[in-house]
């Protein structure tokens, strides 16, 4: 069984990552982990990490670090959001807790490698504690004992597509039909950004468009000639093209509204990703995916939607990872449970 992989910090460390936030695992290897913390690529080592098929829904529980932002009077310790990320008091008493920012509900749970706080009466002796609770000594047993159980029958799984044998990789910049902007560009820097997190060590050279080569060799798509007329231009054993099909888009107040690169629209957008050998101008690897989503900041050009927003990953960023997490599946090591 395959599925994506979460991961947040078993306890203080010196690395970009909020004490008790989840962040998407994009590869695994022996020694760390690769994270996507807010769409940039952070390697962590995989002793300070816990990880997970998904993320609890519960509120973690974090000690307060010496020089964090959070209010004074929060105290010494502060929850964080399961689902955003983001920070909130802690409440009075074992109560269900939503968030500020994205209404995520839940209930705080103690973060792994934190203690529980000391009764008000004081602190408690240990030889106390050893006889008062056994029932909650026991139940922690069986959770660990079957975490390693389970840990026992995972194991990393290569990916199915290995880019080292090529070293140098070109990337020619997507194209886009039914639409117009910037969309077909960002999704080319995702795509070159995912490949470098994914397999660290291969070279990526970003060639930009291909329409002049294009004409020259007398192909409409990157193909034999173009593959291998860039190889032998720019030095690299294999080129990347993408092709982004934009249909059915519907605005609120229809299409005639849309008018203003502000409003929002839901659109299908399928993309396609081919790998060619520069040597022989086969396709060597291809993969294609779609996915419909609610889009902001576009307008209606000559019948035509325009992606032309100034912050694209906010506008239409979730469209396009998520289109991109599907394309590079291939790339990507997974854990497996047998």
């Amino acid at each position: 069984m395959t599925g994506r992989q979460f991961a947040r910090l078993r306890g203080e460390a010196n690395v970009p990552l909020r004490r008790g936030a989840w962040y998407a695992v994009v590869r695994v290897t022996a020694t760390e982990a690769v994270l996507d913390v807010h769409k940039r690529m952070v390697n962590v080592p995989l002793a300070m990490l816990q990880l997970a098929s998904r993320p609890t829904g519960a509120w973690s529980i974090v000690p307060r670090p010496p020089k964090c932002r959070a209010p004074t009077s929060w105290g010494p310790r502060y929850a964080v959001c399961p689902n955003c990320q983001a920070r909130a008091p802690l409440p009075k008493g074992p109560v269900s807790m939503k968030c500020g920012g994205c209404n995520t509900t839940g209930t705080p749970s103690l973060m792994l490698g934190a203690s529980s706080p000391p009764p008000r009466g004081g602190p408690v002796r240990q030889s106390q504690s050893r006889f008062r609770s056994p029932t909650r000594a026991i139940a922690a047993l069986l959770v660990l004992t079957s975490g390693i159980a389970c840990a026992a029958h995972r194991v990393l799984v290569p990916p199915r597509m290995d880019l080292h044998p090529f070293a140098r990789l070109g990337l020619v910049t997507f194209t886009v039909e039914n639409a117009k902007g910037t969309l077909h560009e960002f999704a080319t820097e995702r795509f070159a950004e995912d490949l470098l997190a994914a397999q660290p060590g291969i070279e990526v050279l970003e060639l930009g468009t291909a329409d002049t080569l294009l004409q020259r060799v007398g192909e409409r798509e990157v193909g034999i000639a173009t593959a291998q007329e860039l190889g032998r231009q720019r030095g690299v054993a294999a080129v990347f093209a993408g092709h982004m099909k934009i249909t059915n888009p519907t605005a609120s107040g229809g299409l005639v509204g849309l008018v203003t690169p502000h409003l929002e629209a839901t659109v299908r957008v399928d993309l396609t990703v081919r790998m060619l050998s520069t040597q022989s101008g086969g396709t060597v690897w291809r993969s294609s995916a779609w996915a419909t989503q609610k889009v902001g900041q576009v307008s209606l050009v000559g019948g035509e939607l325009n992606f032309s927003a100034r912050d694209p990953k906010t506008a239409y960023g979730p469209l396009v990872n998520r289109l991109i997490e599907l394309v590079t599946e291939d790339f990507r090591s997974t854990w497996v449970r047998q």
